[in-house]
């Protein structure tokens, strides 16, 4: 039986970054994967669909070329399957890469399903039979997959995934989104520019449940202008089909019509077949139990990523990641979420980090909002990019940055300098204070800070 120092169950961002991190300390690592490496972010998430926006923001900028003063024609419909073709380059050259690093770094992989024999011991079942792997610490890091809603199982053909959305070589011509959340905005903004009519339904009060008000219904108005509808605080009710067309009856007695729908009412995290109640390992409502270290009900086993608790995002998988890795050479820390980014790459992009005005005061803060929109900036009439607004939380009586919300162009990138504020405890005179170039979307955030 082949033993390591450290083994990860699931190729995805924490399991490729952590055993990277562990080979850099002197680890022996092992990578166990059951499909391709990269997981969902790689294969079916963060960069294909985000090379299919990319696409979308072109296509967008052309139709516009008239604000830049020039003439410029763009053949429609546009063909998906072509756009796809560039996704699924990207997406090889990506994963081709990843594994050279990863054997070039040391890092084992092996292809196969794992399931616990015993607290540290593996099965692996691949093409070529069943081994058994020990591993002095076992990280699970699983992920999730798209989740069905009651009743209406994905059929792939015209009731969808997520995953199934990036199969498509057609352009729907009605696309409805059940799901106002990150996964049903971003598809709502892709093919709203590729020519789809899209019907966003979401059964809470505004999209983006999760965001600052003003700005998911800042959001919102958007959509509604580029001819996206948006069905809030509404529920389908009921879907019958004549075999072409989905109907859709919502809450209220509205209806929508459809050929495609895409189901994007949140993940589920991946703990089945894992043997878990082998070992013990505690799970609460399909999720793996950890403790501020994200140690497991087992000594030596944790769990990472999409199938615990915290925010199911790539970057905050593989900062868990390295914190359980650190920490086998240092002494140990609880992981800190504090500041951690959130990222949606509509058009325009929507960001946050922090605490909302609610959110602050909720938490007993007696809370200063300041704000500022995109169109007082120089640069943002240059790009023609004057949709937009930065809004700051800070705390009144220490002048602490909480947080920060952001809508408009780069603000993927933008949330960074919000996020490292937080984190570094950043009063409003520390961002008054640094200099940013001009004329640069950054600004946004300097001009927010002293709107007092």
């Amino acid at each position: 039986m082949k033993k390591y120092d450290i083994v990860f169950i699931g190729g995805g961002p924490s399991g490729y970054t952590g055993a990277l991190r562990a080979r850099d300390l002197g680890f022996s690592a092992l990578l166990i994967e059951k499909s391709k490496v990269g997981g969902v972010c790689l294969q079916l998430g963060c960069i294909p669909t985000k090379a299919l926006l990319a696409s979308a923001s072109l296509i967008d900028k052309i139709t516009r070329a008239v604000q830049f003063g020039l003439e410029v024609r763009l053949d429609t419909p546009h063909k998906l399957w072509k756009i796809s073709e560039k996704k699924d380059v990207i997406v090889n050259e990506l994963t081709q890469g990843l594994i050279q690093t990863l054997k070039r770094k040391g890092v084992e992989i092996l292809q196969g399903e794992a399931s616990f024999k015993g607290p540290h011991v593996l099965t692996v079942k691949g093409e070529n039979g069943a081994e058994e792997i020990e591993g002095q610490v076992i990280v699970i890091a699983t992920g999730s997959r798209p989740q069905e809603l009651p009743g209406i199982p994905f059929n792939h053909t015209n009731i969808l995934s997520s995953d199934d959305m990036l199969t498509l070589r057609e352009v729907p011509k009605d696309l409805a989104i059940i799901g106002g959340g990150v996964i049903g905005c971003e598809f709502a903004s892709l093919f709203a520019v590729l020519g789809s009519k899209v019907s966003i339904v979401e059964m809470l009060p505004q999209i983006l449940p999760l965001s600052d008000k003003d700005i998911a219904k800042r959001l919102e108005v958007l959509f509604k202008r580029r001819g996206i509808q948006v069905f809030t605080e509404k529920k389908m009710e009921k879907l019958s089909s004549d075999g072409a067309v989905l109907s859709l009856l919502l809450t209220g007695g509205e209806r929508v019509s459809c050929d495609k729908m895409l189901i994007s009412v949140g993940r589920r995290r991946n703990v089945e077949n894992l043997g878990l109640e082998n070992v013990d390992i505690n799970v609460d409502k399909g999720t793996i139990l950890v403790n501020g270290f994200l140690e497991t009900s087992v000594a030596g086993v944790y769990a990472v990523g999409d199938v615990i608790g915290s925010p199911q995002l790539a970057h905050v998988a593989q900062a868990e990641a390295i914190c359980v890795v650190d920490n086998l050479r240092r002494e140990r820390r609880a992981m800190n979420y504090r500041g951690w980014p959130n990222t949606v790459f509509t058009h325009p992009e929507v960001a946050s980090a922090g605490l909302s005005k609610e959110e602050a005061e909720k938490a007993g803060y007696e809370v200063e909002e300041s704000r500022c929109l995109f169109g007082a900036l120089g640069k943002s009439h240059v790009e023609r990019e004057t949709d937009g607004i930065a809004k700051l939380v800070f705390d009144r009586k220490t002048d602490k940055l909480l947080g920060g919300h952001i809508i408009g162009e780069n603000a993927s990138d933008l949330i960074a300098e919000i996020s490292l504020g937080i984190r570094l405890g950043a009063k409003r005179e520390d961002l008054v204070n640094t200099m940013h170039a001009h004329p640069t979307f950054s600004e946004v955030i300097w001009e927010a800070s002293r709107n007092i």
